[in-house]
């Protein structure tokens, strides 16, 4: 697997962080959200999808699907203590 990303980096000239995004949405059929013209170009390249939308409505969505799934992900520690 790190070949994989080591290689879809070098191809696409990405940082391996993105090279690793980009490579988990091949893997698993999925579309990407981002905001990054380079990741947006490499996706283009390899047949992903990009999830469109301005800034806000990106983050807005990631935000609800962390909510979905892991309720407690985005509670402050005190609070996540309550749960426990």
């Amino acid at each position: 697997m790190t070949k994989e990303i080591f290689a879809l980096a070098r191809e696409h000239k990405l940082s391996t962080y993105d090279a690793s995004y980009l490579d988990l949405a091949m893997k698993k059929g999925i579309p990407i959200a981002t905001l990054d013209n380079s990741l947006i170009s490499a996706a283009n390249q390899s047949n992903v999808s990009i999830m469109l939308g301005n800034e806000d409505e990106l983050m807005s969505n990631f935000y609800c699907r962390q909510e979905i799934a892991e309720p407690s992900a985005s509670l402050d520690r005190r609070s996540r203590a309550a749960f426990d």
